[in-house]
C-alpha cells in the first residue's frame, strides 16, 4: 500500500476508533453534551481498541487480524450502545445544532467551543506534522524533545510492530522485562498494519490524543467552574505556561534582530544552562512524552465523567471513570496514583459509597498493572530543594524563575481569595503535588518529578484563570463615569498583562515547534537502509549491538532489540546493569579482548558499525571483518553477523 493509501487507511481507523468510543459512552447512562460524548468517545475508543487488540496480539502477533479483532470486538458492544440509546443521541445532536446557531455571547452557544477546539487542533496538527521530516539526507526531528525522546518511543513501538514482542521484552535492554508505560507506544504500532511508516504511525496516534486534550480539558473545567471563559483561559495557561525564559528571547533579539522570530534559535521554557527546568507543557509533557499525553487525556475524560455523574450519583459514570483510570497503570502511573489519592479524599469528604464504584475498578485494574511494570529497584531518595540544589539559587528564587508570575498568583489566590471558594478548596490538596516532589526524587532522573508538578500546575491554571476572569468581569461591570471607566481599563490591563506574563515564554516555544526551519537532523538515509535491512532479515529473538545513542535508525526503526539503548533511557528505567550494558556495547564494538565473551553472554547476533560507533566507541571494522560476517554495507554503515 502506498503512502497515500496508508494515510487514508489510518484516517479510517481513527474514525472507527471514535465511532466505537462514542457507542461505548452510551452504556454509561450519564447525560452528556454532544461535544463531551465525542471526545470522551476518543478516550474510550482508544482504550477499548488497545485492550482487545493487545489480547489478540499476545496470541497471534501484530497483523491485520490484530486490527480487525481490536476494532471488531468493541464495535459489537458499541453497536449495542447505539441501539439502546439512539433517542438520547438524537436529542444531544439536536441540542448541539441549536447551540451552534446561537450567538457566541449567549451562555449556551457552542460556537466558542468549536472555534477554540479548531484553533487548538490546528496548532496540534501543525506541530505533529513536523515531528518527523523526510529530507534528501535522511530524517529530521521537528523539535529537540522529539529528537531526544521519540527515538526510544519508536523502538518500543517497533518492537510490537515488527519484532513480535509478545514476550514483552525491553527493546533498549534486550533480555529484560518490559518495565515501562508502553500503552501509548503499543497504540501507535497498530497503525503500521496499514503500511504506514513507523514514525508516521506514532505521529497519527499522538495527533488523535493531542487534538482531543484541549476540548476535554475545556469540558472538564466548564463542569468544574461553570464558565466558558475560565475553561478557555485554563487551557491556554496550562499549555503555554513558562517561566522567565522570555527575557533570554529579548537577548537573542538584541543580537540577531527581530528576524529571529521566523526561526527561533532555542527553546525558552527549558534552558538547562540557565537552570530553567520546568518545561512548557506542550513541548515536554504533552507531545514529547507520549505516556503523559495519553495519561492526561484519560485524566481529563475521567474528571469530566465524574463531574457529570456526581449530581445524580450515577454509578455507571463512576464505574467507567474507574475503568479508564485503571488503564493508566501501564499508560501513566502518575495519573493512577493521583486519581486514587484524590478519589479517596473525595469519598471521605462526601461520605458516599458511590465513590467505591470509581475507586474499586481503578485500584483493581491499575495497581496490578503498575506492579507489573514496577522498576527492578527503587530510585526514591531525599532531594530537598529539587533542582534548586544545583542552581546556586535559593528555593524561592529558583521557582520564581521557573514559573514566573504564575507562582505568586496561585499562592496569593490560595491564601487571600479571589477565586470561587469551591475551586480553592478543590485545588488545596494538590499543593502536596508541589511540596513532596520538592523534597523527594522519585526517579533516577530527578527531572521526571515534573510529572508530579504537572497536576499542581493544572489546578493552579484553573484557579488563576477563574481569578483573571473575575477581575476582567469586575472591570466590565463598572458604571459610566471617568473613575469607573479608569477602574475598568485598569482591571482589563491587569488581567491581560498577567495572562501575557504567564504565557509569553510557552507561547514562544509553541511558535518554535511550528517552524519547519528549526528541525534537527536525526538519521541519514544509509542508516535508514540498514534499519530496513534488519527489519526484513533479522529473525525473531535476535539481538544487536550499536553505539547506544538516540540518533540511530537501526535501533529505532528495525524492531530488533539492542543490548543497550541510550544510557539516559536505560538508567532512567532503574535497570541495575544499565552502565554495565553500555560498557559491554562499546567493548564489543571496539573488538576488545572480552568482545567474544560478551557476545556469547548477551546472545548478540548483529554488530552495527556506523560513523558514531567509530567516532565515539572506537568501533573496529577490521576486527569484525575477521570475527564476523559482513551482511550489509551501504555508505559508512556496516552490519556484521556474529
Amino acid at each position: 500500500m502506498g503512502n497515500l493509501g496508508a494515510m487514508i487507511a489510518a484516517g479510517l481507523i481513527v474514525v472507527a476508533i471514535v465511532a466505537v468510543g462514542v457507542g461505548l459512552t452510551l452504556w454509561t447512562g450519564v447525560p452528556l453534551r454532544l461535544e463531551e460524548r465525542l471526545f470522551l468517545g476518543v478516550v474510550l475508543g482508544v482504550l477499548a481498541v488497545c485492550a482487545a487488540s493487545f489480547a489478540w496480539f499476545l496470541v497471534a502477533g501484530m497483523g491485520s487480524s490484530t486490527l480487525v479483532v481490536g476494532l471488531g470486538v468493541p464495535a459489537v458492544a458499541a453497536g449495542g450502545g447505539y441501539r439502546l440509546r439512539t433517542g438520547r443521541l438524537r436529542v444531544e445532536w439536536r441540542s448541539a445544532r441549536r447551540r451552534l446557531g446561537r450567538r457566541a455571547r449567549e451562555a449556551s452557544s457552542l460556537r466558542p467551543f468549536v472555534v477554540f477546539s479548531v484553533a487548538c487542533g490546528a496548532v496540534s496538527t501543525r506541530i505533529m506534522s513536523l515531528a518527523y521530516q523526510t529530507t534528501p539526507r535522511g530524517i529530521s526531528a521537528g523539535s529537540l524533545a522529539t529528537w531526544a525522546d521519540w527515538a526510544a518511543h519508536l523502538a518500543y513501538s517497533g518492537s510490537f510492530a515488527y519484532g513480535d514482542n509478545r514476550e514483552l521484552e525491553l527493546p533498549i535492554a534486550a533480555g529484560t522485562p518490559l518495565k515501562y508505560h508502553f500503552l501509548a507506544n503499543y497504540f501507535g504500532s497498530l497503525f503500521t498494519v496499514t503500511g504506514l511508516e513507523l514514525q508516521r504511525a506514532l505521529v497519527v496516534s499522538a495527533w488523535l490524543l493531542a487534538v482531543s486534550f484541549p476540548p476535554l480539558m475545556w469540558c472538564a473545567v466548564v463542569r468544574l467552574s461553570r464558565s466558558r471563559a475560565t475553561a478557555a483561559i485554563s487551557v491556554l495557561l496550562f499549555t503555554l505556561s513558562g517561566g522567565i525564559g522570555a527575557w533570554y528571547f529579548l537577548d537573542d533579539v538584541e543580537q540577531g534582530g527581530w528576524r529571529i522570530v521566523t526561526s527561533l534559535p532555542q527553546t525558552y521554557a527549558r534552558m538547562p544552562e540557565q537552570h530553567l527546568w520546568v518545561d512548557n507543557a506542550i513541548s515536554a509533557s504533552l507531545f514529547a512524552q507520549r505516556s503523559t499525553l495519553l495519561g492526561m487525556t484519560i485524566g481529563m475524560a475521567a474528571l469530566m465523567l465524574l463531574l457529570a455523574s456526581r449530581p445524580a450519583w450515577r454509578r455507571g459514570g463512576f464505574l467507567t471513570a474507574g475503568i479508564i483510570v485503571g488503564a493508566t497503570g501501564i499508560a501513566f502511573v502518575h495519573l493512577l496514583f493521583t486519581a486514587l489519592a484524590l478519589g479517596t479524599l473525595a469519598a471521605w469528604v462526601d461520605r458516599r459509597r458511590t465513590w467505591l464504584w470509581f475507586l474499586g475498578p481503578a485500584a483493581a485494574i491499575g495497581l496490578p498493572l503498575a506492579m507489573a511494570i514496577n522498576p527492578p529497584q527503587s530510585a526514591m531518595r531525599w532531594m530537598v530543594g529539587w533542582m534548586a540544589l544545583d542552581s546556586g539559587q535559593s528555593w524561592l528564587t529558583f521557582w520564581l524563575r521557573n514559573v514566573g508570575l504564575w507562582l505568586p498568583l496561585f499562592v496569593g489566590i490560595a491564601v487571600l481569595g479571589g477565586a470561587p471558594h469551591r475551586l480553592r478548596r478543590l485545588s488545596t490538596p494538590l499543593w502536596l503535588w508541589f511540596i513532596v516532589p520538592n523534597l523527594v526524587a522519585f526517579h533516577p532522573s530527578e527531572w521526571n518529578n515534573t510529572k508530579f508538578f504537572l497536576f499542581w500546575q493544572w489546578a493552579g491554571c484553573v484557579v488563576i484563570a477563574s481569578f483573571l476572569v473575575g477581575v476582567a468581569r469586575a472591570g466590565s461591570r463598572a458604571r459610566d463615569g471617568l473613575a469607573p471607566r479608569a477602574r475598568r481599563a485598569g482591571a482589563l490591563v491587569l488581567a491581560v498583562g498577567a495572562f501575557a506574563a504567564v504565557t509569553v515564554t510557552g507561547g514562544l516555544d509553541t511558535m518554535r515547534a511550528m517552524q519547519r526551519s528549526t528541525a534537527i537532523p536525526w538519521v541519514d538515509t544509509d542508516d535508514v537502509a540498514a534499519a530496513l535491512w534488519l527489519r526484513e532479515r533479522a529473525a525473531h529473538g535476535e539481538r544487536l549491538v550499536y553505539g547506544a545513542s538516540n540518533t540511530s535508525a537501526v535501533a529505532a526503526l528495525s524492531g530488533v532489540p539492542a543490548l543497550s539503548g541510550y544510557p539516559g533511557w536505560t538508567d532512567d528505567l532503574g535497570l541495575p546493569d544499565a552502565i554495565e550494558r553500555w560498557n559491554a556495547s562499546w567493548q564489543i564494538l571496539a573488538g576488545s579482548d572480552d568482545a567474544q565473551t560478551l557476545v556469547r553472554r548477551y546472545s548478540i547476533d548483529y554488530v552495527v558499525i556506523g560513523p558514531r560507533e567509530r567516532f565515539e566507541a572506537s568501533a573496529n571494522d577490521q576486527f569484525w571483518m575477521t570475527n564476523g560476517t559482513l551482511v550489509f554495507e551501504q555508505g559508512e554503515y556496516r552490519i556484521f553477523e556474529v
